[in-house]
């Protein structure tokens, strides 16, 4: 009789705590999105290059979407979730950019995957990838390109990227992703000027 009793009390608990609460918000998952036209590069087809484990920020390293305020606070979104983890989309989405950029040259991830070495390594630490809602985007993007047959550095730089966005997540998620586009481009016109 009490343990009838105790689960009437927890379920009548349950059922104000829910009806109390309002509605459910519905939860959005986002993905980036490969450039849609590009102009190709000649000269690209001798180029085989390794996009080695991106080095990535733990506040970043989550599903929930991450942007900040004014004041630079941390603002984690319980309804707004990357539908991938972030490092691997952003992997990804690189990987595709270049393949649209150099479509003779062989992109691949690490570990390598083919019988033949590759000719370059490209290197990336992402410091900042998020912004501030109706106002900017804020990536900030260390990477360097090294020739693995003359075992050197050629390139290396900060990409910075402050572009405006609206007041929702999807406008951050547009910025972030014409923000990457451009960095792909950066790097396509590096492997091809060395």
């Amino acid at each position: 009789m009490m343990r009838i009793l105790l689960v009437s009390i927890l379920l009548l608990c349950t059922s104000c705590i829910q009806l109390g609460g309002g509605p459910q918000q519905p939860t959005n998952y986002y993905l980036l999105e490969s450039l849609a036209e590009t102009r190709p590069a000649t000269g690209s087809a001798s180029l085989r290059v390794l996009i080695a484990p991106i080095d990535f920020p733990s506040y970043l390293d989550r599903p929930q979407i991450v942007s900040r305020d004014q004041k630079n606070l941390i603002l984690i979104s319980d309804h707004k979730r990357w539908a991938e983890p972030l490092s691997d989309n952003l992997n990804r989405i690189l990987r595709e950019n270049l393949f649209k950029q150099l479509p003779g040259a062989q992109i691949n991830t690490a570990p390598w995957q083919d019988s033949s070495s590759p000719t370059h390594l490209v290197k990336l630490a992402i410091n900042r990838f998020d912004g501030i809602l109706r106002k900017q985007t804020e990536v900030d993007i260390r990477w360097s390109l090294h020739d693995l047959q003359n075992d050197t550095k050629i390139a290396g730089r900060q990409f910075l990227a402050q572009l405006p966005i609206g007041d929702d997540h999807q406008g951050l998620i547009d910025g972030l992703n014409d923000a990457l586009n451009v960095f792909s481009q950066e790097i396509a016109t590096a492997l091809l000027d060395h």
